[in-house]
């Protein structure tokens, strides 16, 4: 919650170039939250602070649907299948290349 209240000002950063939301970690963390914000609210804010400073966002998608939705509301760091799922077939693509 913090960062997303923050990402305004961590999208204005020089050289940051964009902000991935990790929703299963924010969820767990906005049930503990005092406060109103809500998930869809959280992704919502990043989204329009990165779009204000010409950045990149974007987090996992479970869904193609949810890849087209997210697209939409202009996302484009989007992994379909989760970061976790994408980090290990990035890591075999790289092994398989270079040994």
């Amino acid at each position: 919650p913090e960062a997303v209240a923050n990402a305004d000002a961590i999208a204005a950063v020089e050289g940051v170039d964009g902000l991935f939301v990790g929703p299963g970690d924010l969820g767990l963390r906005l049930k503990h939250h005092v406060g109103d914000l809500t998930l869809e609210g959280a992704i919502e804010q990043v989204a329009a602070a990165c779009k204000k400073h010409g950045k990149a966002w974007g987090l996992p998608c479970a869904t193609p649907e949810d890849v087209k939705r997210r697209r939409e509301q202009g996302g484009q760091l989007l992994n379909h299948g989760g970061d976790f799922g994408a980090f290990m077939s990035m890591l075999k693509t790289g092994i398989t290349a270079f040994g």
